[in-house]
């Protein structure tokens, strides 16, 4: 009776643990096989929210910027700041900006040649860019110190070496295989929508911002 409660009892461990991984790889942000790059926001007051806001709005006010977007791009519960100069704002140079210490600070600026998508699950503003057999999907977010920081899901082509058509993958700097690339690759198409940004005017500045 003892011997088969502890046989009965190890069966229900392994169960447990085999749904713990199953688990993981289904939420697990930076985990190279997770399907997706989940994060948890963290807690911003109201009254840090209304000054971010206020501080944005001076900002596109005294500014040259033609369109602008506000979006919580990475993920800590304050939104950042997106704006372009360009006329066109499906395929368009973009610069962030992020309310920080009372202040609003540039984060940086990016460029993807085939426009940013918004992916609605994970909540990111998502570019592209490819040539050669290569190429690269990323999502935009800030690194510890504050400056963006691009996690890349890569397909680089390797056959140089091989005299073939042949590829490396990569996620966020880490080796995957093939297999996981595609499942990532996959996720990230099919939750996307156009990013698209609001045109500037005193009227959507104080809308939207």
């Amino acid at each position: 009776m003892i011997k088969e409660w502890h046989i009965g009892r190890k069966k229900v461990m392994v169960f447990c643990t085999i749904w713990v991984l199953v688990l993981s790889w289904y939420f697990a942000p930076e985990f190279v096989g997770g399907m997706f790059p989940y994060e948890v926001s963290a807690k911003v007051s109201i009254s840090t929210k209304k000054k971010a806001a206020r501080a944005y709005r001076d900002l596109m006010y005294d500014s040259d910027f033609r369109w602008f977007r506000t979006i919580d791009m990475d993920r800590d519960g304050l939104k950042e700041l997106v704006t372009s100069y360009d006329p066109d704002p499906t395929r368009c140079k973009i610069y962030i900006y992020k309310y920080r210490n009372g202040q609003v600070i540039e984060v940086g600026d990016d460029y993807s040649m085939f426009g940013y998508v918004y992916h609605k699950k994970m909540k990111r503003l998502l570019g592209c860019r490819g040539g050669g057999g290569s190429i690269e999907d990323w999502y935009l977010t800030t690194n510890k110190s504050g400056k963006l920081k691009h996690v890349l899901l890569s397909q680089i082509e390797t056959h140089a070496k091989t005299g073939r058509m042949t590829y490396a993958y990569y996620y966020n700097g880490k080796k995957i295989t093939k297999k996981v690339f595609l499942k990532k690759k996959r996720s990230w198409k099919k939750n996307c929508v156009p990013f698209k940004m609001h045109k500037t005017s005193f009227k959507a500045i104080k809308k939207y911002i």
